[in-house]
């Protein structure tokens, strides 16, 4: 066993525990944030490139630890959600959209909090059979605080396990061209 992994990957746990802080502290603080994920779908015109780029990315992300788990590839599963959380969830889409939720108009903040909401969750759904525990506290917390915008009497008890939550199935954003265009300005960002 490699030290240095096991430290790399208490990193890595720090990095999820900060992307759902920033969402819950930040994202949807002071607002009465209750998700609506009818907004988010391919034919919107409002949603931006960053906004596409990261749904494209998560619909990869499903496909890909599916496959992965299909074909008993469980490093190559892992690989495919680390992945996912590190370089493009937390490294990518959650620096470029705090520009959006400090100063954009309330139209772009609230389906910019809904892509966020979807992202975050979906992440935790798929990384759950790998890290049960960390993902369970998330999940709770998440969905715990959105709860409580519309519910002040709301308790914690209510909010169903992970573990029975419908695992993400949707690959409507999967796009070649938004690929193809994301990693030439990814290359492009990462020399400069």
């Amino acid at each position: 066993l490699d030290i240095n992994r096991v430290i790399g990957f208490k990193g890595f746990g720090l990095k999820i525990w900060n992307a759902v802080t920033f969402f819950l502290k930040f994202a949807i603080a002071d607002t009465n944030f209750k998700p609506d994920l009818s907004t988010i779908h391919v034919d919107n015109p409002k949603l931006s490139f960053i906004d596409r780029w990261i749904l494209n990315k998560l619909s990869r992300t499903i496909k890909n630890f599916n496959t992965s788990l299909e074909n008993y590839s469980f490093g190559e599963a892992v690989q495919v959600i680390y992945s996912f959380w590190k370089d493009c969830l937390c490294d990518v889409y959650i620096e470029a959209i705090k520009a959006v939720i400090k100063s954009g108009s309330e139209e772009q903040k609230e389906l910019t909090r809904n892509i966020l909401f979807k992202s975050i969750d979906s992440a935790l759904k798929i990384m759950h059979p790998i890290t049960p525990f960390i993902t369970e506290e998330l999940y709770q917390r998440v969905h715990f605080e959105v709860l409580l915008k519309t519910n002040p009497d709301a308790d914690q008890e209510s909010i169903p396990s992970v573990c029975v939550a419908e695992f993400p199935s949707d690959l409507s954003f999967i796009n070649d061209d938004i690929e193809r265009f994301g990693d030439l300005v990814g290359e492009i960002a990462h020399k400069i």
